[in-house]
């Protein structure tokens, strides 16, 4: 049974038509409890609350759905895993738990492809927060025999403050 995660990255894979639910599957396993080395990114459209106040629900799920469906789009390109969204954000991490070296250089490639980019037809831009360190992937009682897992460690954290204490523009911080 595919895993949460898994599910929501194919939805939006096959919204895009890049579908490749056998890499997917093989990427969002759970590998054991363990502590790694790891890069929270958190990638947030600029201006989204101020920009929803003069539009429908219709226009801002069309626009979440653009937005969506070109980051997970990235994250797959880029070896990024789809942790979760919240509201406007989506929260991305980057170890070599998911089978990849320690991954600077792809990290990069894609903050700057999400931020250099326009989404939805009123062309908002995003950017992004990263934050680097030890994180902690391990199964809470509740996802025990599936392919669930959770994750936590201070690059949550900073990844969160950072994106929480810049100026919402079109950068990487």
């Amino acid at each position: 049974m595919p895993s949460r995660r898994e599910e929501i990255v194919n939805y939006y894979l096959r919204q895009g038509g890049h579908f490749k639910e056998a890499a997917a599957a093989t990427r969002y396993l759970f590998r054991g409890t363990r502590i790694s080395e790891g890069v929270v990114v958190r990638v947030d459209l600029n201006g989204y609350s101020n920009w929803t106040q003069g539009h429908s629900i219709i226009e801002r799920v069309a626009l979440l759905n653009d937005f969506f469906t070109k980051v997970i789009e990235y994250l797959a390109k880029y070896g990024g895993i789809y942790f979760r969204d919240e509201g406007d954000c989506i929260v991305a991490i980057f170890s070599p738990y998911f089978g990849l070296p320690v991954p600077y250089a792809p990290v990069k490639a894609f903050c700057e492809e999400v931020v250099s980019k326009q989404y939805g037809p009123d062309g908002l831009t995003a950017k992004a927060s990263v934050a680097a360190g030890k994180i902690v992937i391990y199964q809470k009682s509740h996802e025990r025999d599936t392919d669930d897992w959770s994750a936590e460690g201070y690059p949550f954290v900073r990844a969160i403050r950072l994106e929480q204490a810049v100026e919402s523009k079109q950068a990487i911080y």
